[in-house]
């Protein structure tokens, strides 16, 4: 694992599971955690070669969504946290010529719930959805990843 589940995130205030499953309760914890854990250290990484990114906290903000939790994007790496309708955390990710996709694979490697963690292939492609993200999100959502 990746992180302390305890550590105070946005992502890890709601954690959301069927109240007769703790199981459930504690498996998302250990995924959210991880994937802060994960989007912590990759900002780091990306922070020299990508310039911007979108991220949006959906838990805590007005853009609610049933299924999506957490995003963040940039123009190489997509990192997407999200909860099924069974109430489940998954997480997908996908590398668009991404410069450090080496180490940010070598994070996932250490991903705890290796099953709820999947790669997708960006439709139709990662430039052409990264330009539409632009495009139709709130510019307040997009930020400098150099500071």
């Amino acid at each position: 694992m990746l992180s302390n589940p305890q550590h105070s995130s946005p992502m890890l205030h709601n954690i959301r599971y069927r109240k007769s499953n703790l199981n459930q309760k504690q498996r998302n914890t250990i995924i959210a955690g991880d994937y802060r854990g994960i989007l912590v250290e990759a900002k780091t990484l990306l922070k020299p070669t990508d310039g911007h990114a979108f991220e949006l906290d959906f838990t805590r903000s007005r853009a609610k969504s049933k299924l999506a939790l957490y995003a963040f994007i940039t123009p190489t790496f997509y990192w997407y946290l999200e909860c099924d309708p069974f109430t489940e955390y998954q997480v997908t990710y996908a590398f668009g010529n991404c410069p450090q996709e080496v180490a940010i694979r070598k994070l996932l490697s250490k991903f705890f719930v290796q099953e709820q963690l999947q790669e997708i292939k960006l439709q139709p492609d990662f430039d052409t959805y990264y330009r539409n993200v632009q495009q139709v999100q709130d510019r307040k959502h997009f930020y400098s990843l150099q500071g």
